[in-house]
């Protein structure tokens, strides 16, 4: 998935997956685990059935050129993993007249 966005605003991917035994999600940018701070904002909900529902968004705020790239969902359990990958480019600059 590609997203284009203008610097500013805010931009959320989400991953899904279910698994049974149920599974952990990470999110990497530039080889980097991503991990709750001022940037960036990860919120995981777990539902419970016959098998593990995993939905897990991660909101970049304040979006700007930086932040351009990559950001991988993985998803791990103990049989394996699987991941998705998302594309963010940023173009411009918001400029108040």
């Amino acid at each position: 998935m590609v997203k284009t966005i203008i610097n500013a605003t805010s931009v959320s991917f989400s991953c899904v997956a279910e698994s049974d035994p149920s599974s952990n999600i990470s999110w990497i940018h530039h080889g980097l685990i991503i991990e709750n701070n001022g940037n960036f904002t990860i919120k995981t909900i777990y539902t419970y059935t016959s098998y593990t529902v995993s939905n897990s968004t991660l909101t970049i705020n304040s979006v700007n050129s930086s932040q351009n790239g990559t950001y991988t969902c993985i998803v791990s359990n103990e049989i394996g993993n699987d991941s998705e990958i998302y594309t963010l480019l940023v173009y411009g600059e918001i400029i108040d007249y």
